[in-house]
C-alpha cells in the first residue's frame, strides 16, 4: 500500500501595514507622484480648480501689468489690454512689456522690441524717441531699463521717455560675461538682477549713473529659461536645464527631480505662490506650483500654455482664458496619487491585500496593483475599511488614489495584508 502524500493549503500571517502618503522616497513608498494634490502639513489635499473666463486671440502671451494690475497680452502682431474696457493695438516685434507710473497718476505701458520702444496710453500707440530697444525690460529706481545682448540701457530717472545720454540722464553700460547674453531683468530687494543664458549678474543701482556696480554671482547650473524667471516673495524662482532653482542671496535647487524639456517653461507669481506652465517629458502640459513658505512643490492638471500672476493666477489653455479658483464638485479635476512598487516593509514572501483604508476625509478611489499582474479597484470614503473585489497577490505592490472631492484630505493608506507561508512536503 503506497504512502499517501498530504498537501497543506497555504497558510500565512495577517498583518496591518500603514503607509503615510509621502510624495517622495521614504515611509515605505518610493518616489510617489502626485498630480493635482497639494501638501498641507502631513496630509494631501485637492488643489484648486480651473474656471474658463472666455476666448483668447491665437498665440497670445499673457502678462500682468505691475502698476495697474491689469491683464494684457501680446502676439506677433498686436498688443491686447483685457478687462471691462478692452483695447487692442497693432504692434509687431514686442519682446518685453513694462508699466511705469505717470506724473498725472495714470500709468503708461511701454512695449519694448529689438528696434526701439513704443508707448501705449489711452488707446494710442506712439514711438518713444531714442528709446533703447532690447529683449528684456523692467522699471526700477524711477528708471526704465532695457537690455539686449550684453548691453544694459536706462532712461533718465523720473522720465521713462528721456533717453538722451548725459552724466545724470539716460545711458548704457556694457556688461560682457562668460555667462552669455542678458535674457531677463528682475528688480529684487535693492538691486537689479540680470538673468543671462548661463548665469546671473547683480547690479547695484544708486542715483548716480557713475556708481553702477555689477557682480557676477557664483552659480552652477545649466542654461536658464528666460520666460520662467519670476520674483516670488523673498526669492526669485527660475528653471534651468538641470532643475528648478530659487535665488535668495544664493542659488539652491528646489525640485531636482523635474527638468522641463528645453526652454518650455513660463513662470509668474500669484498670491505668494510661484506657478509655471511646463511641458512634461511625455509631451503633455501642466502647471508647476511652488510655495516658498513651505518649500512644497506640486503639479496641477491644467494644460497651461502661458501664465499671468497677481492676486490670482490666469493662464491660457487651448485658446481659452482660464483662472484658478477654489475647488468645487462642479469644476474640480480628478487629483491623482501614484506610488512605485514596494514590498511594504515585509519579507519577500508572496502577499495578498484584501482590504484598504485611506485615513482622512472625502471620497476616494483606490487602485491596488501587484508585480504579478493582479489589480483591484474600489471606491468609497476615507476613514472606511474598503473590501477589494479581489485580493491582488504578489511580492510587491503599487497604489493609486484618485479624488475629485474638494473636501478630500488624505494622510495615510492602511492595508490588511496576508503574508503567505507555503508549507510543502
Amino acid at each position: 500500500m503506497s504512502a499517501r502524500k498530504e498537501i497543506c493549503a497555504p497558510a500565512g500571517t495577517r498583518r496591518r501595514v500603514r503607509l503615510p502618503l509621502a510624495l517622495f522616497s521614504g515611509q515605505g513608498l518610493k518616489a510617489a507622484r502626485a498630480s493635482g494634490f497639494l501638501r498641507a502639513g502631513d496630509a494631501l489635499v485637492c488643489g484648486p480648480a480651473v474656471r474658463q473666463e472666455g476666448a483668447l486671440p491665437a498665440g497670445v502671451r499673457l502678462l500682468r501689468l505691475a502698476c495697474s494690475g491689469r491683464l494684457c497680452g501680446v502676439t506677433q502682431s498686436a498688443f491686447y489690454l483685457f478687462g471691462e474696457a478692452a483695447d487692442t493695438a497693432a504692434a509687431t516685434g514686442v519682446r518685453a512689456v513694462a508699466e511705469v507710473p505717470g506724473a498725472d497718476g495714470e500709468p503708461r505701458v511701454y512695449l519694448v522690441g529689438g528696434s526701439g520702444i513704443r508707448r501705449y496710453f489711452a488707446g494710442v500707440l506712439s514711438d518713444v524717441p531714442g528709446g533703447a530697444g532690447g529683449s528684456a525690460a523692467a522699471f526700477f529706481r524711477e528708471r526704465l531699463f532695457t537690455a539686449g545682448g550684453s548691453r544694459l540701457c536706462f532712461s533718465r530717472a523720473g522720465d521713462a521717455e528721456d533717453w538722451e545720454h548725459a552724466s545724470q540722464g539716460a545711458g548704457e553700460i556694457c556688461l560682457p560675461s562668460a555667462a552669455g547674453e542678458i535674457l531677463a531683468l528682475v528688480p529684487f530687494d535693492d538691486d537689479l538682477y540680470l538673468f543671462r543664458e548661463r548665469g546671473i549678474t547683480r547690479v547695484r543701482v544708486p542715483g548716480d549713473n557713475l556708481n553702477f556696480r555689477a557682480l557676477d554671482l557664483p552659480c552652477a547650473f545649466g542654461g536658464i529659461c528666460a520666460s520662467s524667471v519670476a520674483c516670488c516673495g523673498k526669492e526669485i524662482v527660475f528653471f534651468a536645464d538641470d532643475g528648478v532653482y530659487a535665488l535668495d542671496g544664493a542659488c539652491r535647487r528646489i525640485c531636482p527631480d523635474f527638468r522641463a524639456p528645453g526652454t518650455a517653461a513660463e513662470g509668474t507669481q500669484a498670491g505668494g505662490i510661484y506657478y509655471a506652465a511646463v511641458v512634461l517629458r511625455g509631451g503633455g502640459r501642466a502647471l508647476f506650483r511652488y510655495d516658498p513658505q513651505t518649500g512644497e512643490t506640486a503639479f496641477l492638471p491644467a494644460a497651461a500654455e502661458t501664465v499671468a500672476g497677481g492676486a490670482e493666477l490666469y493662464f491660457a489653455a487651448e485658446g481659452k482664458l482660464c483662472r484658478l479658483v477654489p475647488p468645487s464638485f462642479s469644476s474640480a479635476p480628478a487629483c491623482r496619487y501614484e506610488s512605485e512598487f514596494s514590498s511594504l516593509g515585509l519579507s519577500c514572501a508572496r502577499k495578498r491585500i484584501g482590504e484598504v483604508c485611506v485615513e482622512g476625509s472625502g471620497r476616494v478611489e483606490v487602485g491596488v496593483y501587484s508585480d504579478g499582474g493582479d489589480c483591484a479597484l474600489v471606491r468609497g470614503r476615507a476613514g472606511e475599511l474598503l473590501k477589494l473585489p479581489s485580493a491582488p497577490a504578489g511580492n510587491a505592490f503599487r497604489f493609486r488614489l484618485r479624488s475629485a472631492d474638494p473636501a478630500a484630505r488624505f494622510t495615510a493608506l492602511t492595508l490588511r495584508v496576508l503574508e503567505e507561508i507555503d508549507h510543502g512536503y
